[in-house]
């Protein structure tokens, strides 16, 4: 976008006006598929990140305010966001290019994004699988799940954790 300027790594002014108001320590272009978006920015308050989406057309934003420690690519229109609540235990969740919550309410221990669209997550020392629209196709019941890059298969391990053993392991 020509008409399109950073003001001061603050704010974003776009045809003489601010449409984003200088309120952050500092924008960046969102990285989407690999290369740095035109209309998807992080932003940083105080050491916390949050996104913005333009919508030039009609001079108007959508933002998430900076909550988050990181928040990665979008890819195939997802990106993992980490943040750390009050219990200082890193939390992720996952957001879309309208800065949807994919998710809803649900937080994982850990997020990682596979090849095939898919998401292996983590929650309270359990592995499942999520899709691209944050729906669970493999429950979190599993002590381990691996993606194979060149079969593009998932493999489980259903050998409960040595924590749910109550100590009957030797």
């Amino acid at each position: 976008m020509s008409n399109l300027t950073i003001s001061r790594g603050i704010g974003i002014k776009y045809k003489d006006l601010f449409l984003v108001p200088p309120n952050y320590d500092s924008i960046k272009p969102a990285i989407v598929d690999g290369k740095a978006s035109d209309n998807i920015f992080l932003t940083a308050v105080d050491g916390k990140v949050g996104c913005i989406v333009v919508y030039y057309g009609k001079q108007s934003y959508r933002k998430i305010d900076p909550i988050y420690d990181s928040v990665g690519e979008f890819k195939n229109g997802i990106a993992i966001a980490r943040t750390s609540p009050v219990t200082h235990k890193p939390l992720f969740e996952l957001i879309n290019t309208n800065l949807d919550m994919v998710l809803d309410e649900e937080l994982f221990d850990n997020i990682t994004r596979v090849d095939n669209g898919y998401f292996i997550v983590e929650k309270d020392g359990f592995y499942g699988v999520l899709n691209s629209k944050g729906i669970e196709v493999v429950a979190c019941k599993f002590s381990s799940i691996e993606f194979d890059k060149n079969t593009k298969k998932f493999s489980l391990d259903v050998n409960p954790p040595d924590s749910m053993m109550g100590g009957l392991v030797e």
